[in-house]
């Protein structure tokens, strides 16, 4: 099964966001999108689950066009979205909140939730706590397990990373690699370079709204080492792959 995107545009108004946007997931595999603020990355994902409508351009899951269709539908089309912060209930329990997810998906039961909350001991051990207990990782992981309840072929994460320790950025994305060895294809967009490269088969660099070219983990390792990933893709020099905080205009 593959997700591809081709060609694709998004404009907010009159302005450009996205521009020709061209990428390819395989299941079983990891992908990274790194970039600075305000480059298109939460565009992109936005675009591919039917948050937000593209101008031009095709989403396609295997067989099934997903473009235009509204997000409760690409959802259930096997493409689930893990948005940017920490959007969990907080006044439910761990458990209260996986079984809301389930109910979004007519004909879900127990097994799927033990399934998706299965790759997170912790969050095993706090099924009876309110979600407001959990520390900023395991709320992460929470949203992933949540993602995980319809079973997705394709998860998509937006800036997991986000307001989380170096360890816990870790712990986080080594689930990532737990998922694409199940079959799962993960779609990563981040701004943190080398944290998101470790984990990925292969990696695009976004800069002003363009997708540049696939680069494999090997490739992306070498450039990063060169000074030349991002300089390559954006015309700027990378100060710190670790702590890349660039902002475009119009950010």
């Amino acid at each position: 099964m593959t997700l591809l995107v081709s060609d694709v545009d998004v404009h907010y108004g009159r302005r450009l966001a996205l521009a020709g946007a061209n990428l390819r997931l395989e299941a079983g595999e990891v992908v990274s999108v790194v970039g600075p603020n305000g480059a298109g990355k939460s565009t992109l994902l936005n675009c591919i689950s039917g948050l937000i409508p593209s101008s031009s351009g095709s989403v396609a899951s295997g067989d099934t066009v997903l473009t235009k269709m509204p997000a409760e539908r690409v959802v259930r089309q096997g493409v689930a979205l893990v948005p940017e912060g920490k959007h969990v209930f907080t006044s439910l329990t761990v458990a209260e909140n996986l079984r809301l997810a389930a109910a979004a998906f007519p004909g879900s039961s127990g097994e799927a939730i033990e399934r998706a909350i299965e790759q997170f001991p912790k969050l095993q051990e706090r099924r009876p706590q309110r979600a407001s207990s959990l520390s900023g990782g395991e709320q992460q992981q929470l949203m992933i397990a949540r993602a995980l309840v319809g079973s997705p072929q394709f998860l998509l994460l937006d800036e997991p990373s986000m307001g989380l320790a170096p360890q816990v950025v870790q712990e986080v994305f080594s689930i990532l690699r737990t998922l694409a060895a199940s079959g799962v294809g993960v779609l990563l967009v981040e701004q943190f370079v080398t944290q998101a490269v470790a984990v990925t088969d292969r990696v695009h660099v976004l800069a002003r709204g363009r997708v540049g070219p696939s680069m494999t983990q090997a490739e992306a390792k070498a450039a990063i080492a060169a000074g030349t990933f991002f300089e390559a893709y954006s015309g700027r020099s990378m100060q710190s792959a670790d702590t890349i905080q660039l902002a475009e205009e119009g950010a």
